[in-house]
Protein backbone atom coordinates (compact mmCIF):
# COMPACT_ATOMS: atom_id res chain seq x y z
CA UNK A 1 0.00 0.00 0.00
CA UNK A 2 1.12 3.70 0.43
CA UNK A 3 4.26 3.84 2.30
CA UNK A 4 4.99 7.57 0.73
CA UNK A 5 3.22 10.50 0.52
CA UNK A 6 3.25 14.26 -0.49
CA UNK A 7 1.97 17.26 1.12
CA UNK A 8 3.12 19.99 -1.12
CA UNK A 9 2.35 23.38 0.96
CA UNK A 10 3.66 24.87 3.61
CA UNK A 11 1.51 25.57 6.96
CA UNK A 12 0.13 28.69 6.29
CA UNK A 13 -1.09 27.41 2.63
CA UNK A 14 -2.53 24.52 4.69
CA UNK A 15 -4.05 26.52 7.42
CA UNK A 16 -5.75 28.66 4.28
CA UNK A 17 -6.97 25.32 2.68
CA UNK A 18 -8.51 24.19 5.77
CA UNK A 19 -10.09 27.86 6.77
CA UNK A 20 -11.33 27.42 3.10
CA UNK A 21 -12.05 24.38 2.13
CA UNK A 22 -12.82 22.99 5.68
CA UNK A 23 -14.36 25.67 7.00
CA UNK A 24 -11.83 25.10 10.52
CA UNK A 25 -9.79 28.09 11.87
CA UNK A 26 -6.42 26.93 13.34
CA UNK A 27 -5.68 29.11 16.31
CA UNK A 28 -2.11 30.76 15.50
CA UNK A 29 -0.65 29.66 18.99
CA UNK A 30 -0.92 26.03 17.43
CA UNK A 31 1.94 27.05 14.82
CA UNK A 32 4.76 24.89 13.60
CA UNK A 33 7.49 25.00 11.04
CA UNK A 34 6.53 23.18 7.68
CA UNK A 35 7.64 23.20 4.64
CA UNK A 36 6.63 21.54 1.31
CA UNK A 37 7.08 17.66 1.24
CA UNK A 38 7.48 15.43 -1.87
CA UNK A 39 8.68 12.20 -0.36
CA UNK A 40 7.14 11.80 3.08
CA UNK A 41 8.34 8.21 4.34
CA UNK A 42 6.89 5.96 7.29
CA UNK A 43 8.65 6.95 10.73
CA UNK A 44 8.65 10.68 9.38
CA UNK A 45 6.61 13.62 11.20
CA UNK A 46 3.91 15.11 9.35
CA UNK A 47 0.91 17.62 10.16
CA UNK A 48 -2.30 15.70 11.70
CA UNK A 49 -5.86 17.64 12.21
CA UNK A 50 -7.32 16.64 15.72
CA UNK A 51 -9.95 17.81 18.05
CA UNK A 52 -8.41 19.71 21.23
CA UNK A 53 -11.29 20.49 23.39
CA UNK A 54 -13.67 22.68 21.61
CA UNK A 55 -10.96 23.40 19.22
CA UNK A 56 -9.32 21.82 16.16
CA UNK A 57 -5.51 22.14 16.35
CA UNK A 58 -2.49 21.01 13.68
CA UNK A 59 0.29 19.12 15.44
CA UNK A 60 3.35 17.26 14.30
CA UNK A 61 2.71 13.51 14.49
CA UNK A 62 5.21 10.57 13.53
CA UNK A 63 3.69 8.35 10.68
CA UNK A 64 3.32 4.55 12.34
CA UNK A 65 0.85 4.34 15.15
CA UNK A 66 3.00 3.41 18.25
CA UNK A 67 1.56 2.41 21.64
CA UNK A 68 2.91 2.39 24.90
CA UNK A 69 4.04 -1.19 24.63
CA UNK A 70 5.81 -0.40 21.70
CA UNK A 71 7.71 2.86 22.45
CA UNK A 72 10.68 1.04 23.73
CA UNK A 73 11.77 0.77 19.69
CA UNK A 74 9.39 3.30 17.99
CA UNK A 75 11.15 2.76 14.28
CA UNK A 76 11.24 -1.17 14.64
CA UNK A 77 7.45 -1.30 15.74
CA UNK A 78 6.43 0.70 13.04
CA UNK A 79 8.66 -1.31 10.40
CA UNK A 80 7.79 -4.79 11.69
CA UNK A 81 4.12 -4.51 12.16
CA UNK A 82 2.89 -1.94 9.61
CA UNK A 83 1.30 0.30 11.89
CA UNK A 84 1.49 3.23 9.12
CA UNK A 85 -2.33 2.30 8.03
CA UNK A 86 -5.25 0.75 9.67
CA UNK A 87 -7.48 -1.45 7.73
CA UNK A 88 -11.04 -0.07 7.89
CA UNK A 89 -12.40 -3.53 8.06
CA UNK A 90 -10.62 -4.71 11.06
CA UNK A 91 -10.07 -1.25 12.96
CA UNK A 92 -13.14 -1.21 15.38
CA UNK A 93 -11.92 -4.83 16.42
CA UNK A 94 -8.02 -4.49 16.36
CA UNK A 95 -6.70 -4.35 20.04
CA UNK A 96 -4.49 -1.22 18.78
CA UNK A 97 -6.47 0.71 16.58
CA UNK A 98 -10.06 -0.10 18.33
CA UNK A 99 -9.77 1.98 21.46
CA UNK A 100 -8.44 4.76 18.87
CA UNK A 101 -11.16 4.68 17.29
CA UNK A 102 -13.90 5.34 19.55
CA UNK A 103 -11.61 8.98 20.55
CA UNK A 104 -8.50 9.43 19.65
CA UNK A 105 -9.52 10.17 15.36
CA UNK A 106 -7.50 12.80 13.43
CA UNK A 107 -7.37 13.71 9.58
CA UNK A 108 -4.19 13.65 7.84
CA UNK A 109 -4.04 16.15 5.22
CA UNK A 110 -1.83 15.13 1.99
CA UNK A 111 -1.64 16.38 -1.50
CA UNK A 112 -0.86 12.57 -2.99
CA UNK A 113 0.81 9.41 -2.32
CA UNK A 114 2.99 6.68 -4.20
CA UNK A 115 2.31 3.24 -5.22
CA UNK A 116 4.53 0.90 -7.22
CA UNK A 117 1.89 -1.30 -9.09
CA UNK A 118 2.28 -4.50 -11.53
CA UNK A 119 1.32 -3.32 -15.33
CA UNK A 120 2.30 -5.13 -18.07
CA UNK A 121 5.16 -7.32 -16.65
CA UNK A 122 6.79 -3.95 -14.68
CA UNK A 123 6.32 -2.34 -11.82
CA UNK A 124 6.02 1.43 -12.81
CA UNK A 125 5.89 4.00 -9.71
CA UNK A 126 2.64 5.88 -9.80
CA UNK A 127 1.63 8.98 -8.00
CA UNK A 128 -2.04 9.13 -6.63
CA UNK A 129 -4.08 12.75 -6.20
CA UNK A 130 -7.29 14.54 -6.44
CA UNK A 131 -8.21 14.94 -9.75
CA UNK A 132 -8.38 18.87 -8.86
CA UNK A 133 -5.09 18.46 -7.33
CA UNK A 134 -6.84 19.78 -4.20
CA UNK A 135 -4.86 18.17 -1.14
CA UNK A 136 -6.87 15.42 0.40
CA UNK A 137 -7.86 15.06 3.75
CA UNK A 138 -7.77 11.19 5.18
CA UNK A 139 -8.83 9.17 8.14
CA UNK A 140 -6.44 8.86 10.81
CA UNK A 141 -5.92 7.51 14.21
CA UNK A 142 -3.61 9.07 16.48
CA UNK A 143 -1.92 8.22 19.87
CA UNK A 144 0.62 9.57 22.52
CA UNK A 145 2.98 7.85 25.01
CA UNK A 146 4.64 9.31 27.36
CA UNK A 147 8.76 9.20 27.07
CA UNK A 148 11.49 10.18 28.98
CA UNK A 149 12.26 12.82 26.26
CA UNK A 150 8.85 14.21 25.89
CA UNK A 151 5.71 13.24 24.51
CA UNK A 152 5.97 10.52 21.55
CA UNK A 153 2.72 11.21 19.03
CA UNK A 154 2.11 9.43 16.35
CA UNK A 155 -0.89 8.17 13.98
CA UNK A 156 -2.17 5.89 11.66
CA UNK A 157 -4.16 6.31 8.07
CA UNK A 158 -6.80 4.11 7.57
CA UNK A 159 -7.03 2.49 4.24
CA UNK A 160 -9.97 0.31 2.35
CA UNK A 161 -10.87 -2.21 -0.11
CA UNK A 162 -9.62 -0.13 -3.59
CA UNK A 163 -13.15 1.66 -5.30
CA UNK A 164 -13.40 0.67 -9.28
CA UNK A 165 -10.81 3.78 -10.36
CA UNK A 166 -7.75 2.83 -7.81
CA UNK A 167 -8.43 -1.62 -8.55
CA UNK A 168 -7.14 -1.11 -11.97
CA UNK A 169 -3.72 -0.59 -10.12
CA UNK A 170 -3.69 -1.74 -6.09
CA UNK A 171 -6.42 -3.37 -4.27
CA UNK A 172 -6.22 -0.83 -1.57
CA UNK A 173 -6.52 2.85 -1.28
CA UNK A 174 -6.52 5.34 1.66
CA UNK A 175 -9.68 6.66 2.96
CA UNK A 176 -10.46 10.22 2.23
CA UNK A 177 -13.03 12.30 4.10
CA UNK A 178 -15.48 15.22 2.06
CA UNK A 179 -15.98 18.52 4.15
CA UNK A 180 -19.00 16.63 6.07
CA UNK A 181 -16.68 13.90 6.70
CA UNK A 182 -13.95 15.09 7.97
CA UNK A 183 -15.97 16.88 10.83
CA UNK A 184 -17.99 14.08 11.16
CA UNK A 185 -14.40 11.95 11.87
CA UNK A 186 -13.41 14.76 13.85
CA UNK A 187 -16.42 14.85 16.12
CA UNK A 188 -16.39 13.57 19.83
CA UNK A 189 -19.96 12.80 19.62
CA UNK A 190 -20.00 10.93 16.96
CA UNK A 191 -21.66 6.89 16.98
CA UNK A 192 -18.87 4.51 16.39
CA UNK A 193 -21.70 3.05 13.85
CA UNK A 194 -21.71 6.41 12.16
CA UNK A 195 -18.03 6.79 11.77
CA UNK A 196 -16.75 3.22 10.74
CA UNK A 197 -19.64 4.28 7.68
CA UNK A 198 -16.97 7.76 6.41
CA UNK A 199 -14.46 4.33 5.91
CA UNK A 200 -15.39 3.91 2.72
CA UNK A 201 -13.03 3.97 -1.14
CA UNK A 202 -13.42 7.42 -2.68
CA UNK A 203 -16.65 8.19 -4.83
CA UNK A 204 -15.96 8.70 -8.77
CA UNK A 205 -13.68 11.47 -9.82
CA UNK A 206 -12.49 12.61 -6.57
CA UNK A 207 -8.98 10.45 -7.61
CA UNK A 208 -6.58 10.77 -10.50
CA UNK A 209 -3.24 8.53 -10.88
CA UNK A 210 -0.52 9.16 -13.41
CA UNK A 211 3.08 7.61 -14.15
CA UNK A 212 5.97 9.52 -12.56
CA UNK A 213 10.17 8.67 -12.40
CA UNK A 214 12.09 6.87 -9.41
CA UNK A 215 11.12 8.19 -6.32
CA UNK A 216 14.31 9.70 -4.98
CA UNK A 217 15.27 12.57 -3.05
CA UNK A 218 12.50 15.07 -2.34
CA UNK A 219 11.54 17.72 -4.49
CA UNK A 220 8.28 18.79 -6.87
CA UNK A 221 10.19 17.02 -9.80
CA UNK A 222 9.29 13.60 -8.00
CA UNK A 223 5.17 14.42 -9.05
CA UNK A 224 6.10 15.26 -12.53
CA UNK A 225 4.23 12.63 -14.97
CA UNK A 226 6.24 10.70 -17.08
CA UNK A 227 5.21 9.22 -21.04
CA UNK A 228 2.38 10.67 -23.06
CA UNK A 229 -0.53 11.18 -20.33
CA UNK A 230 -1.54 13.07 -17.79
CA UNK A 231 -3.19 10.07 -16.14
CA UNK A 232 -2.89 6.21 -16.63
CA UNK A 233 -6.50 5.93 -17.72
CA UNK A 234 -6.46 8.68 -20.71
Amino acid sequence: MCGRMVLDVDYDDLGRILEEVQDLRIPPRHAFDWSPRFNLAATQQSPVLLREGAEHALRLHRWGLVPRWGAHDPGEFVRRLKTFHARAEAVAASHLSGPLVQAQRCVVPLTGWYGWPLRNGEVRPTYFCARDRRPLFCAGLWEEVPMASGELRTHAIVTSEAGPFVRRLHDRELVTLDPTGVRRWLEPASRLDEVLGLLVSAPAGRLDAYAVGPVTGDGPELIQPVGLHRTLFD
